[in-house]
């Protein structure tokens, strides 16, 4: 028996076999390369070596104002969509922009003013005929009765300003201390506005310790509409403009800092994307109760405006 005859001072090696085929040394090297390859992307691509915070906490405040400090004078005779049929007013950032939410904004570009008065049969506290003539009225929907209409376009709401605000939280590095070891506020920060492709369209200022200023034109245009005079696709949009009907836009900040180095890390950048969503106009109706004593003639007490 061989191997019984196997001392201390013996060497033990395998059979070596070459193939002489190229076919297999093809696919042998292919196979080699592609896990160097992938091993290499994983490594200086993708980061894998590092830990990443997918789902950060963030906070963000708008604010909107006018672009000049007194609004520009626009001749409503050379824009196009006041000639459409429908006259156009003039209003400021604050009122083009309601309801307010420090998250969200409703920037108006048509706008239809109802105004309305309590009927004439409305309700009087004890009094039950009153009282029976309101429910009666409720039931027909007709307890408010029109008085007068008007539908218009604002003037120019592309160019509404906003002022963003924002700061971000990396909570899975917090440290045994309760400390966050990643946060960092956009005053500090280099910061891009990119296209729907995700080519840059502008850099923000960025650590000069004021608010990112971005106007509605500049995101409409991020979310590559060109112009609110586009057709909507609106499912109800009947072939009608965005400027009539509306779109919604999404917008969303993404916070990183390895994309723009091989290895390691570098500081905090952030990039806005703006997306549109698709097939789906914007229209809200609100009641504001505003008591007016001068545009209701012959009614005593004044009116409603709804």
């Amino acid at each position: 028996d061989k191997m019984a005859r196997i001392g201390l001072l013996h060497y033990v090696t395998p059979k070596y076999v070459v193939l002489s085929d190229r076919r297999l040394g093809l696919i042998y090297y292919i196979l080699v390369g592609l896990i160097l390859l992938f091993t290499l992307f994983e490594l200086f691509l993708w980061k894998g070596y590092l830990d990443f915070d997918t789902n950060p906490h963030g906070t963000i405040r708008l604010l909107v104002k006018d672009e000049l400090d007194a609004p520009p004078t626009y001749d409503v005779d050379l824009l196009p969509y006041c000639r459409d049929g429908i006259e156009c007013n003039f209003m400021d950032s604050q009122e083009m922009t309601w309801p307010w939410d420090s998250r969200a904004l409703t920037i108006t570009t048509r706008a239809k003013d109802k105004w309305q008065r309590l009927h004439s049969s409305h309700v009087t506290e004890g009094n039950e005929d009153s009282e029976r003539a309101q429910k009666s009225f409720q039931e027909e929907g007709t307890i408010y009765e029109d008085i007068s209409e008007e539908e218009y376009f604002t003037v120019n709401p592309e160019y509404v300003l906003l002022k963003v605000d924002h700061s971000v939280v990396a909570t899975r590095f917090t440290d045994e201390r309760g400390q966050e070891a990643l946060a960092a506020s956009h005053r500090l920060m280099n910061g891009y506005l990119l296209n729907s492709d995700g080519s840059v369209i502008r850099q923000m200022t960025g650590k000069d310790g004021k608010p990112d200023k971005i106007t509605v034109k500049e995101l409409l245009m991020a979310a590559g509409v060109d112009s609110l005079e586009n057709i909507t696709d609106s499912i109800s949009g009947n072939g009608e403009s965005f400027r009539r009907r509306g779109c919604v836009l999404r917008v969303s900040i993404r916070y990183d800092n390895w994309r723009r180095t091989w290895f390691g890390t570098t500081d905090i950048e952030y990039s806005y994307f703006v997306r549109r969503v698709p097939y789906v106009d914007y229209v809200i109706k609100e009641v504001q109760p505003v008591r007016d004593i001068h545009n209701c003639e012959g009614v005593a007490d004044g009116c409603w405006s709804r």
